[in-house]
């Protein structure tokens, strides 16, 4: 599994370039880029506030295309909206614009994630 950074500075945000072949490298990478974007604004202490950063999975496939068992299934959903916990917390406070967009965005993955689910149990029921 590869991971990216999804970033955001509360005026834009995106995803780095890159993919990590573990979470602590994504992390590491995650904090670095931080590190530099606070050293490069002009004012450092509101850039240290305002500059977040989250590690996602990059290029999951469907869950319904990988052999896993229904509890690996629903233990990568359940990390999927963990995940999404920081910006949920962004929204509750009123910044809903791009947080809100990765929400919706993963909300949209997780569902067709708990579809084939479904199907996959159906599959289990009927073999």
């Amino acid at each position: 599994m590869n991971y990216a950074i999804l970033w955001d500075n509360d005026h834009a945000c995106g995803e780095l370039p890159g993919r990590y072949p573990t979470i602590e490298q994504a992390a590491e990478a995650a904090l670095q880029w931080k590190a530099e974007m606070v050293a490069l604004d002009d004012d450092p202490e509101e850039a240290a506030r305002v500059y977040s950063w989250a590690v996602i999975t990059a290029n999951q496939p469907s869950i319904r295309k990988i052999q896993m068992t229904i509890t690996a299934r629903i233990d990568l959903i359940i990390a999927d909206l963990s995940n999404l916990k920081a910006d949920a917390e962004k929204c509750d406070s009123g910044m809903a614009g791009a947080p809100g967009t990765r929400i919706r965005k993963a909300a949209s993955q997780i569902t067709k994630d708990l579809k084939d689910l479904r199907v996959a149990v159906i599959e289990i029921r009927n073999a």
